[in-house]
């Protein structure tokens, strides 16, 4: 992996281990640390986090799309509860509940807004 070091110039910081991921999906970088979902594994994998390797935050239910708002909380989507949660740092409360838009009842990738607005 790499990091901008804030110029055009780069930086190795780690490399993700073969079994740090399933599924690799939505590699989000903030604050210098790259956050990536790993959907099949029901966890997310934040690299340059800890100097003794990737820290690692285990779900009770998988993520798929993920995306910073100005705030700096993490919003994601929750493949199989067709809702957006918002993670704070230490705990995940829902942010916004998709159930009646859903046809698929399965949510995937999401993008942002510089002012918060999401898109499912």
């Amino acid at each position: 992996m790499a990091r901008s070091t804030g110029e055009s110039e780069w930086q190795v910081v780690e490399e993700l281990r073969t079994g740090d991921l399933i599924w690799g999906e939505s590699p989000r970088s903030h604050n210098g640390e790259l956050w990536v979902s790993d959907t099949q594994g029901s966890k997310l994998v934040v690299v340059g986090a800890d100097a003794d390797g990737p820290r690692v935050i285990e779900l009770e239910s998988p993520v798929n799309g993920t995306w910073f708002l100005p705030t700096g909380d993490l919003v994601a989507a929750r493949m199989q509860d067709t809702r957006v949660d918002r993670f704070d740092g230490e705990t995940w409360a829902p942010y916004c509940d998709l159930t009646e838009l859903s046809r698929t009842g399965r949510l995937g990738d999401l993008i942002a807004l510089p002012d918060g607005t999401v898109f499912v």
